[in-house]
């Protein structure tokens, strides 16, 4: 397995072959602020199959929250998080990854479930906690769009804990209201019945599958498959079809498309800021599911920075674990830097949710880390302009 990147030692996605109420304490909720500077405007009880609401207008003052037990909290920064104990990342709970549409941003939450972002103004931002408890010790292995809904596939862990039984269900959709268990039919044989547990899927040219046999008397075999749509029986594949789809695109095989373009420029402009060899996860609303992409990788490699971006029809952003990033667009471009995070946490996604006039409105992950652990993590909601 290849070197561990220095800032964040998590297995990387891309050799992926190991692929609530809202508690807005009265005590840490920011004095009323002018408009100018954002404020949370509205907190209401939702209905009982999610949990409460919060809608934030933004402004020249980040709002930070951390994810508690119990959904996400507002912070005044992330050095003012619960210290939360180190605990391995595939047990920990964070943001594993996003995904997005045209019209929302959607966060898989490790152990928890889905947050969901909503836009009902310019300048607004409304999101919502989905948790499920049988998602409670389990670690998401893949995230992905099920045709228009979001989902996440759960994996057991053998390396940091005792052995659960598998999950079942492993793969779980959020229909806009709740989340619901499935099977995708396209990698539903070899069954679960007969031991079989799928352990990551992944989309590149074309959906792929890997799947393990485990359990008493039963020697670990492995299978693959491919499939063109989830909805469709899939097809025996292999494991060396399976790892060149996990491995990372060279930042030259963007998509080919003016926003494509853009991609491409701030992931270059952004791996030359690093000056080492960088993998970006990327999220658009163009991928049925994360990207991965690199900048510099030779063939003897031993250790990567990972990053993150994101791009959108007239847009992409790439930002580093430090907060230094890059923005390219169809008229303004530039560098930019986020506000400096205490020493031991990094941030780890970017997603791009507004604009106004040169002033764009991004939602950012970070975490706290420390080898393989993660301590507390949560979300930020700034504004950059240029």
């Amino acid at each position: 397995m290849p070197g561990m990147p220095a800032n964040r030692k998590k297995p990387q996605c891309l050799y992926a072959l190991f692929l609530a109420a809202f508690c807005f304490s009265l005590s840490c909720t920011r004095e009323t602020p002018a408009k100018s500077r954002g404020a949370v405007i509205a907190e209401e009880q939702a209905p009982e199959d999610r949990q409460t609401m919060a809608v934030v207008r933004t402004g020249t003052e980040p709002f930070w929250f951390e994810l508690a037990a119990g959904g996400p909290r507002l912070v005044p920064s992330p050095q003012h998080a619960a210290m939360e104990p180190f605990v391995p990342w595939k047990l920990s709970r964070y943001i594993a990854a996003f995904l997005a549409d045209e019209s929302r941003l959607v966060a898989a939450v490790n152990q928890e479930g889905f947050l969901v972002f909503e836009f009902p103004e310019k300048g607004e931002i409304a999101f919502y906690y989905y948790p499920d408890s049988e998602w409670g010790g389990y670690s998401i292995s893949s995230v992905f769009w099920f045709g228009q809904f979001p989902a996440a596939l759960l994996a057991r862990d053998e390396i940091f804990s005792d052995p659960k039984p598998p999950p079942n269900p492993a793969s779980w959709y959020f229909d806009g209201t709740v989340l619901k268990g499935f099977e995708p039919a396209a990698f539903a044989v070899p069954s679960s019945k007969d031991g079989w547990e799928t352990v990551d899927i992944l989309w590149g040219d074309t959906w792929y599958c890997r799947k393990l046999r485990r359990g008493p008397g039963l020697a670990g075999e492995e299978a693959y498959l491919k499939a063109a749509d989830l909805a469709d029986r899939g097809e025996r594949s292999s494991g060396e079809a399976f790892l060149r789809a996990a491995l990372p695109k060279n930042a030259a095989e963007a998509p080919v498309s003016p926003a494509g373009a853009f991609l491409a420029g701030a992931l270059e402009a952004a791996g030359a800021l690093a000056g080492k060899p960088c993998t970006f996860n990327t999220v658009s609303p163009e991928f049925k599911a994360p990207r991965v992409f690199e900048t510099g990788i030779e063939s003897d490699i031993t250790e990567l920075l990972s990053a993150s971006a994101y791009y959108r029809s007239d847009a992409a952003l790439a930002l580093l674990p430090d907060g230094r990033g890059v923005f390219r667009g169809e008229s303004h471009s530039g560098d930019f830097a986020l506000p400096s995070l205490p020493e031991g946490y990094a941030y780890t996604s970017i997603c791009l949710v507004g604009e106004n006039n040169g002033t764009y409105t991004i939602i950012v992950s970070w975490e706290e880390q420390e080898d393989w652990n993660v301590g507390a993590a949560g979300f930020g909601m700034l504004e950059i302009g240029f």
